[in-house]
């Protein structure tokens, strides 16, 4: 199990990442936009029929709620820091299971051994004006070994030469979300 000190560890690391982002040039030349920039004669455009954006959650027909839409990459930004703004809570486990250990010609040992399982968080935040989809921020975890042992297994091979086979396997203490390094089409 993850303790609240390794999720807060990696919520602090993430948060410090997202925070350190920094605008493209492009955004930086744009002038703020502002309703108070239009001209007071004229009415506001109606929305768009098929892309209208509003804060608050409605549903659509069938009972389906509406997402609640982020005010820019400062807010999206601010949005994964903030802990309570998570859905997804981390949780990575440890869960023991028999493994046997075989070789040809050797009789089969079976050690208790412990898999890996959970959901652990990942992001990706796209650039702005980009030719080609990019991550402004990315950061993926996978429920993983956090310690381990490298150990050796002696099987008896009776009826062979040597009488004896050795074969080291991973063998799992413990599991926890840890940050992987990824290269994809996004990179």
């Amino acid at each position: 199990m993850i303790s609240d000190r390794n999720a807060t560890s990696f919520r602090d690391i993430s948060r410090d990442a997202f925070l350190s982002l920094k605008g493209s040039p492009i955004e930086a030349r744009l002038p703020p936009y502002s309703i108070e920039d239009e001209p007071p004669d004229r009415p506001p455009p109606p929305p768009h029929p098929i892309r209208h954006h509003h804060q608050k959650s409605k549903s659509y027909e069938g009972g389906h709620k509406r997402e609640k839409v982020l005010n820019g990459r400062n807010q999206a930004l601010l949005y994964l820091a903030d802990p309570n703004g998570l859905r997804m809570t981390q949780k990575c486990d440890g869960q023991k299971f028999k493994q046997r250990v075989r070789v040809d010609g050797c009789l089969t040992k079976v050690v208790v051994n412990r898999l890996c399982h959970g959901t652990c968080a990942s992001y990706f935040i796209p650039r702005m004006h980009p030719k080609k989809l990019k991550a402004a921020f990315k950061s993926c975890a996978t429920c993983a070994p956090s310690e381990y042992d490298l150990v050796d297994i002696k099987l008896d091979c009776p009826g062979q030469n040597p009488p004896t086979a050795t074969r080291t396997i991973v063998k799992v203490k413990s599991c926890k979300c840890r940050e992987v390094s990824i290269s994809s089409v996004y990179d």
